[in-house]
């Protein structure tokens, strides 16, 4: 759920106590049901949650703190956020490598005295 995530932004840095209270945030259109700024898509929002259910998942931290953090290394690391699946079909469409290497530099091949 990646409006939470994003809604919740300020909430995590400190900046604000609710999320709702952010000014530039989309929570509070979500929360009261009414878009001020006519820039969101309310509707499709609408389909599945209301102001209630919403602020539940406004406040709901401890269950999607692991997938906040998931998703926050995705962000900032540039890679997909997905299950490996759709990140190997991801691989294959794109014909790059999108998953993480192993840390530090690969190691030294050793050279027998045949092949020198």
């Amino acid at each position: 759920m990646v409006a939470r995530y994003v809604e919740t932004n300020p909430v995590r840095a400190g900046m604000v106590e609710d999320a709702d209270c952010w000014p530039w945030s989309s929570a509070l259109a979500h929360l009261t049901g009414r878009d001020r700024s006519g820039l969101l898509d309310m509707g499709s929002w609408a389909a599945g949650y209301d102001s209630i259910r919403w602020r539940r998942v406004l406040e709901t931290d401890v269950d999607d703190e692991a997938w906040d953090r998931r998703l926050q290394e995705a962000t900032l690391t540039g890679r997909p956020f997905g299950s490996e699946g759709f990140v190997d079909r991801l691989e294959s469409a794109l014909d790059r490598r999108l998953q993480p290497r192993h840390a530090g530099r690969p190691q030294k091949q050793r050279i027998s005295a045949g092949n020198r």
